[in-house]
């Protein structure tokens, strides 16, 4: 198992992100993206460049990058470019690819609906089904952040058919969203979990909100998952000694199992 956490957790801009990361015990970080021309700098080998010296200079890997803009992007919406949308993801990949992160986290949330409707969903397929030779090449991971069912979600990664498109599974987004969190890791299986998000509800730190930490990362190792964690925390007002006491946390919890 891996631990990362997101630049923003802590507070930090992804330089001293990755520094601080590494002294509190983290493996890597999460770096978010935070808009069109940030992606385009780091789809460029030269552009990376800088960031792969951060990561030398700290000892902490790009665990993968959360490409907000997607938002505007995804294929689902109306009247939308699906060419235009194809070629940001596969921008988004080659960003990923240059940095060696193992994933892109892409989100979409439906605020009142949670699932896609059946044109959405068959937009979804036939989206990510066109990007996922270069996900292939590149062996970087699609990971979808969604609200959506694991039903649903099944269902789009099984129509997608390949094994670098899956879900960026996160404990607390589910629960928020009217789903037992448990039951999504059983239901979406290792297969279709490239990374996994740990974060609270209803809590300031790890452990204090409503969450049942023992079955969540019971469900993680039943499932055979052995990849990243990545914790999108609550900075608190001191981020740093938030970051330490959250990854102490989570690490005893999956090593107790």
């Amino acid at each position: 198992m891996k631990y990362g956490i997101r630049n923003r957790a802590m507070n930090l801009d992804w330089q001293d992100s990755l520094r601080a990361a590494a002294e509190i015990g983290y493996d890597g970080v999460e770096l978010i993206v935070a808009n069109d021309e940030e992606l385009s700098r780091l789809a460029l080998p030269d552009g990376a460049a800088e960031v792969l010296s951060w990561c030398e200079d700290s000892n902490c890997e790009v665990s993968s990058l959360s490409v907000a803009s997607y938002r505007s992007y995804t294929f689902s919406l109306p009247d939308v470019d699906m060419d235009r949308s194809v070629e940001f993801v596969e921008e988004s990949l080659r960003a990923a690819a240059n940095l060696n992160a193992e994933g892109v986290l892409l989100p979409h949330f439906e605020r009142e609906n949670i699932d896609l409707d059946e044109s959405g969903e068959a937009a979804f397929i036939d989206g990510f089904a066109r990007c996922a030779p270069a996900a292939e090449e590149l062996r970087v991971n699609i990971c979808l952040e969604t609200s959506f069912s694991g039903e649903q979600l099944n269902r789009i990664v099984d129509g997608v058919g390949s094994r670098f498109v899956g879900v960026y599974q996160d404990v607390a987004n589910a629960l928020h969203y009217g789903h037992e969190p448990i039951d999504m890791f059983l239901r979406l299986t290792g297969k279709r979990i490239p990374m996994i998000h740990i974060k609270e509800k209803d809590g300031e730190y790890l452990g204090e909100g409503v969450l049942d930490w023992g079955k969540c990362t019971a469900a993680i190792h039943e499932i055979g998952y052995d990849g990243w964690l990545v914790l999108e925390t609550k900075p608190t007002d001191d981020p740093l000694h938030a970051a330490e006491r959250n990854l102490k946390f989570i690490r005893d919890a999956i090593n107790k199992d």
